[in-house]
């Protein structure tokens, strides 16, 4: 697989996969409907954490093999939340890098939380 793209209106869901080099920005999905998860931060952080996972099985990897995320967010008070979900998904190491931004907003309203991940899955 060199590319996988799915477009949800201008965001690209699924992995881009260059190489070794594995890119997936996630929002919350429910899963279920396919539109945005209108949760609290911890819904919303399980439907990124899990949109990651899926994405990184699709490139032929798994968690293990991210190495960086950035992870957006609307408000520094959703942090520790965020981080006991993160908890959830991360829980051997190595552990991937982390950079938390607080933004003043994201491109949907509803959206409490959006991450970029990047990976390094080799070839197997």
């Amino acid at each position: 697989m060199n590319e996988t793209r799915q477009k949800s209106g201008s965001v690209a869901t699924g992995p881009v996969k260059r190489g070794p080099w594995v890119v997936t920005v996630q929002i919350p999905k429910d899963p279920t409907t396919g539109g945005l998860s209108r949760g609290d931060i911890r819904e919303q952080s399980r439907r990124v954490f899990e949109g990651l996972k899926e994405s990184m099985r699709e490139a032929g990897g798994s968690l293990r093999d991210v190495t960086l995320v950035q992870v957006f967010l609307i408000s520094a008070a959703d942090w520790s939340a965020m981080n006991e979900v993160w908890a959830e998904y991360f829980t051997e190491a190595p552990f991937p890098e982390r950079a938390t931004i607080v933004a003043k907003e994201l491109a949907r309203p509803e959206m409490l939380i959006e991450i970029v991940a990047f990976a390094y899955v080799e070839a197997a």
